[in-house]
C-alpha cells in the first residue's frame, strides 16, 4: 500500500514538473528565437515518454521488483533535487 502511495505521487510531483517546465519553457522560447515544436519535443515527449514508460510497467507488473524498479524512475527527479542541495 505505502509503495502505491508513494508512486503515484511521485508520478503527480513529476507531471507538475514536467507542465511547469514546459510552459516556462514556451514563454522562453519566442524571445530566444526557438522552435516551440523543440521546446515541446524536449520539455514535455522525453520526459512524458518515460513517465508514462514507469506508470506502464507499475501498473502492468505484477512482482515487487518491477514496482520498485518504477518507483525508482519517477523518483529519480526528487532524489537528484534532494543530492544537489
Amino acid at each position: 500500500m505505502l509503495l502505491k502511495f508513494l508512486f503515484w505521487l511521485f508520478a503527480a510531483l513529476d507531471l507538475a514538473a514536467v507542465l511547469l517546465w514546459l510552459l516556462l519553457g514556451l514563454a522562453a522560447a519566442g524571445p530566444s528565437k526557438t522552435s516551440p515544436l523543440a521546446v515541446v519535443l524536449a520539455l514535455l515527449v522525453v520526459p512524458g515518454a518515460l513517465l508514462a514508460g514507469a506508470i506502464y510497467l507499475f501498473v502492468r507488473s505484477e512482482s515487487t521488483g518491477w514496482r520498485v524498479a518504477a518507483l525508482l524512475v519517477v523518483s529519480a527527479p526528487a532524489a537528484a533535487l534532494g543530492a544537489s542541495s
